[in-house]
């Protein structure tokens, strides 16, 4: 998608809708108030919440879920609150629109195991008031290890 051409879907009764890509973020917190946060394995020292790109056909739920077990182990248990924010980025020069949606979601029990996408990556659990986050990253040091 190019940011001179955006694309639209068309409803039975004709409404136009934007298609934007989508992503989402996942802030999973612990019942000490601490947020779950994977070292990203393309940046070391950077710090983020399990995050990716919605599919085809995907609710933004489903999505979320996804994530979770993709990045963060498929024995990892979760219980969504709500949507806690949402904003809109560009990813490069095509991609200048992507909708992200963050979730809220409470650790419920299961040992964080990164997976594929997320192999070799560090695994902490910030303090919310301790940890420097600027947007959504946290640069190393920022937060205690677990």
């Amino acid at each position: 998608m190019t940011s001179e051409k955006a694309l639209t879907i068309s409803s039975a009764d004709g409404r136009l809708f934007a298609a934007q890509p989508a992503a989402v973020v996942v802030a999973i917190v612990s019942e000490r108030d601490e947020l779950l946060l994977l070292e990203s394995p393309s940046r070391p020292g950077w710090w983020e919440p399990v995050n990716g790109a919605v599919e085809a056909g995907e609710t933004l739920l489903a999505a979320a879920l996804r994530e979770v077990r993709e990045e963060a182990g498929p024995d990892l248990r979760v219980r969504p609150l709500g949507v806690v924010h949402a904003s809109t980025f560009a990813y490069d020069a095509l991609v200048t629109h992507v909708i992200s949606v963050t979730f809220l979601m409470a650790y419920e029990t299961g040992e964080v195991v990164p997976g594929d996408d997320m192999d070799g990556s560090r695994v902490r659990w910030a303090t919310i008031d301790g940890a420097k986050v600027a947007g959504i990253l946290a640069r190393e040091g920022s937060s205690r290890a677990a």
